[in-house]
């Protein structure tokens, strides 16, 4: 089994940087625009956590929140770079955004 909890919050905090990165971008005149609340708006990754066995796969997905997450907004699963920590324990796949396979214990 493949706990990667102490990993995966190092690898949310990474998705949560780069999907931030495209959200700066929208903010280019021209492009949609999010409404924002007081202190602006959140990325969300759901699940926050999860273990993912050798050979299993686990699907997160990004959601922007403008209360602080109380309520997820707008998906953006698709629209955001996925990426990993340590391709030794886990990779995103290729053909669908948010999706990861455990490769190895760790």
């Amino acid at each position: 089994m493949l706990s990667i909890t102490n990993r995966r919050e190092r690898h949310a905090w990474l998705l949560i940087l780069l999907c931030l990165m495209f959200l700066a971008a929208l903010l280019v005149p021209g492009q949609k625009v999010f409404s924002q609340t007081e202190n602006g708006p959140i990325l969300v990754i759901v699940p926050e956590t999860a273990t993912i066995e050798v050979g299993e796969t686990q699907q997160y997905r990004a959601f922007v929140s403008h209360d602080g997450g109380e309520t997820l907004g707008e998906e953006l699963t698709e629209q955001c770079t996925w990426s990993v920590d340590d391709a030794a324990v886990g990779e995103p796949s290729e053909e669908t955004k948010g999706l990861y396979l455990g490769v190895a214990p760790g």
